[in-house]
């Protein structure tokens, strides 16, 4: 069976001139976006097998209200500080080592890490993730060990 991944950026993270980057939490305006992506995420039908986060707060809670509507139980959620501005070596790299028995797992990192994995993915440009953008890529593999530049068929935004 194909595998599919979707990626998803944070939503708006305030802007915070001394403070910790990683500690940044979601503007108003970010938790607003959130819950539309959500509510959108909900009507599709869509049903992940995992959802593997980054540990950074903006993330935490982008993927908490995420998960408000979709109702994931617990044991599906990883927590992952390696998807913390991960690269697109890195994220192609976490999603190479997923577990075979699932077929459909989202992402919530960084840009401009899910950007460039989404390229290299399709093998072509993509524009720029905005803060909350879902992006789904169909992959031509059945083996999560295979999946590289060009491995995606098909990608839809939602």
């Amino acid at each position: 069976m194909d595998k599919t991944i979707t990626l998803i950026r944070h939503a708006e993270a305030v802007f915070n001139l001394y403070g910790s980057d990683h500690q940044r939490p979601l503007s108003e305006q970010g938790v607003e976006h959130a819950g539309h992506v959500a509510l959108k995420l909900k009507r599709s039908g869509v049903v992940f097998d995992q959802i593997h986060a980054s540990d950074s707060l903006r993330t935490l809670q982008t993927m908490r209200l995420l998960n408000q509507q979709l109702q994931c139980s617990d044991e599906i959620i990883f927590i992952r500080d390696d998807l913390y501005c991960a690269t697109a070596i890195v994220l192609i790299k976490a999603i190479s080592q997923l577990d075979n028995q699932v077929n459909h797992v989202a992402m919530v990192a960084h840009n401009p890490g899910l950007t460039a994995c989404c390229e290299q993915l399709m093998g072509s440009y993509i524009a720029p993730f905005a803060p909350a953008t879902v992006m789904t890529v169909n992959l031509c593999v059945d083996d999560w060990r295979a999946v590289g530049a060009g491995t995606g068929t098909t990608c839809q935004l939602l």
